[in-house]
């Protein structure tokens, strides 16, 4: 089950980190329960790879003005989660490499963007 909450009126993911400039924590525009329930398109696109989703945590997603359309998540099982990359125009998935912890993956992307960060195609 997806972690949300209401702010301000709108659903969010519920999370700690500040997103980055250009992204949002908000529920509906990063795709909703179509793509994070448990019998949503990113869970399935991780069973599909054997991929965890014991612990699985939508986090933020690029704003529509951006023109961009890619959201970061959180999967694995408890003790062991790694970050992700999912782009639901391309319908692909990246794992994030070198950085493991959300306030460094968060930095870099409003340092330098998303693009700056290492990661490994995984569909």
């Amino acid at each position: 089950m997806v972690e949300t909450e209401i702010v301000s009126g709108r659903l969010v993911t519920a999370t700690d980190a500040t997103p980055p400039p250009g992204w949002s924590t908000d529920y509906a525009d990063m795709g909703g329960d179509e793509e994070w329930s448990e019998d949503g398109v990113v869970v399935s696109m991780l069973q599909s790879v054997a991929i965890s989703t014991e612990v699985f945590k939508p986090l933020f997603a690029m704003e529509a003005y951006t023109g961009s359309s890619l959201a970061l998540f959180e999967a694995g099982s408890t003790g062991s989660t790694q970050y992700y990359f999912y782009s639901p125009i391309e319908g692909s998935l990246w794992r994030i490499t070198k950085l493991n912890d959300l306030n460094s993956i968060t930095k870099a992307i409003g340092d330098k963007g998303a693009k700056s960060l290492d990661v490994e195609e995984v569909l």
